[in-house]
């Protein structure tokens, strides 16, 4: 999300004021500024656009943040009360359009905040209204991209992925999530009940529940777990989820007959605990999706013609960015490794190249 920046021309403060004291006043009328326009252009984005999911990256490996000087941020705490802007933003543009709109929480990680990530997960899932609001949680190991500065000692996957086991108390497993190549991807479904507060694996682990969940793709082939999507006036803003689930199993009467019997299990031997039965009953449950997203080396993709691993990671990328092709004029969703790699500087080339262009047939002031 950028930020709004102004300069103030030919200004003359008081003698007596500081000038520091005069940047503090500019800065905070900037930020009021800044976040106002957003929420204005958020409203017309969400009534107009059909916008419903942003994602925000936030963490400490970025700087320049006005109201939050690079000096003064020494953990990922310190920017906390950026998160709770963007969530409070957030609910105002549900109250104001009557609207669902969400967040998405990308977070880069190297050894400078590697520490700090177990206590960020805690920090959004000690609040259910607050996951409400961030249904996904991305954490990024470090990578080569090739637009970065890589450090000398950067995280590996498989560590950032314990922080985050650590932060939510549970031992998840992570490769059950599908979506992506698993090179890529590595993450889990929580439920979260808001009567209680806390958390559980949406999938228990047990081999079992793995099998029957194998067997119900295979019949349905899959199901959007999509929560914003369809026209709230006829929904009146709720989830369709529910009635897609309803709606696949009652197609599939030996597999819900199937279904049933395994979950009633699953209560039995506490697998899914009481609370998590009665929150579910009562709509008072919610996911959140966390994991990993593992960017591949800059030198990979450049030889991805060569490599099948690398060309089969990026033709099941998740993680695309919308790019308008100028030779086409039409908008391609391009891997974002591939845009990292090369995409960017030709993108910067192409505009700096227009702006060459143009600033040199423009007249002298």
């Amino acid at each position: 999300m950028g930020v709004v920046a102004s300069r103030v021309k030919n200004s003359k403060p008081a003698q007596r004021t500081p000038p520091h004291a005069l940047w503090v006043y500019y800065r905070r009328q900037l930020l009021i500024f800044s976040l106002y326009s957003l929420l204005f252009a958020l409203e017309r984005l969400v009534c107009e656009g059909g916008l419903r999911q942003v994602a925000v990256h936030i963490d400490i490996t970025q700087v320049g943040r006005h109201g939050f000087p690079a000096d003064s941020i020494r953990t990922e705490a310190d920017l906390n009360p950026l998160r709770d802007a963007f969530t409070h933003l957030v609910l105002e543009v549900r109250e104001k359009t009557g609207l669902p709109l969400e967040l998405a929480h990308n977070c880069t990680v190297t050894g400078r905040n590697i520490d700090f990530i177990a206590e960020l997960v805690r920090w959004f899932l000690a609040k259910p209204r607050r996951t409400q609001i961030w249904r996904n949680l991305s954490f990024l190991p470090e990578a080569n991209t090739g637009r970065t500065t890589f450090s000398e000692n950067p995280v590996s996957p498989n560590l950032v992925w314990q922080k985050i086991c650590d932060g939510v108390g549970q031992s998840l497993e992570g490769h059950a999530f599908m979506g992506g190549h698993p090179d890529c991807n590595r993450g889990a479904t929580l439920l979260m009940s808001r009567r209680s507060g806390t958390v559980m694996a949406l999938l228990p682990s047990k081999a079992e529940t793995q099998q029957l969940l194998a067997a119900f793709l295979d019949k349905i082939g899959a199901l959007s777990t999509i929560t914003t999507d369809g026209d709230p006036n006829l929904t009146g803003g709720s989830t369709l989820l529910p009635w897609r689930l309803a709606g696949a199993l009652a197609q599939n009467p030996f597999l819900a007959v199937r279904a049933f019997v395994h979950f009633v299990g699953l209560l039995c031997d506490g697998s899914i605990p009481s609370d998590f039965l009665f929150a579910l009953l009562l709509g008072q449950a919610h996911t959140i999706n966390i994991g990993t997203h593992n960017f591949m080396h800059a030198s990979l993709v450049a030889a991805a013609d060569r490599d099948p691993v690398v060309r089969a990671r990026l033709d099941a990328c998740v993680f695309k960015g919308a790019v308008k092709n100028r030779k086409s004029g039409e908008w391609e969703a391009v891997p974002m490794c591939a845009m990292n790699e090369g995409g960017w500087s030709q993108l910067y080339a192409e505009r700096l190249g227009i702006a060459d262009r143009q600033s040199s047939v423009e007249p002298n002031d």
